[in-house]
């Protein structure tokens, strides 16, 4: 096997000249779970942005000073 350094451009010719003989692609269903859109906001104690899970004001570092 040969394991020389080739150049991008030369690796993308050789693939494009083997065509479909170098690689094989099929269809597979996947299921994508829905998740709900995060939100930004900003701590009304500390004044850092943190991601809003429920409704909080506050993030989880400042509502909770046994995590520090």
């Amino acid at each position: 096997m040969n394991e020389a350094k080739i150049s991008h451009k030369t690796a993308i010719n050789e693939l494009l000249k083997a065509d479909g003989d170098v690689y094989s692609w099929y269809f597979i269903d996947l299921r994508v779970p829905i998740i709900s859109e995060s939100k930004i906001v900003i701590c009304s104690v500390c004044g850092e942005s943190f991601v809003q899970d429920e409704n909080e004001i506050i993030c989880k570092w400042c509502s909770d000073p046994e995590i520090l």
